[in-house]
């Protein structure tokens, strides 16, 4: 797959999401949020 000239999904970059050919979007997770950052996620909204 190519996007912006850039090939992606060869050795250097894995694509989690490709929006109707448009959009990549990349998924992070983690077991555990750090306590730094949990006031940042309790912003996000609901998800399911």
């Amino acid at each position: 797959m190519n996007y912006k000239e850039v090939i992606v999904g060869d050795i250097m970059y894995r694509v989690d999401i490709w929006v109707e050919k448009k959009v990549i979007v990349d998924v992070k997770s983690v077991e555990v949020i750090p306590p730094v950052y949990k006031k940042q996620v309790l912003t996000y909204p609901p998800t399911g």
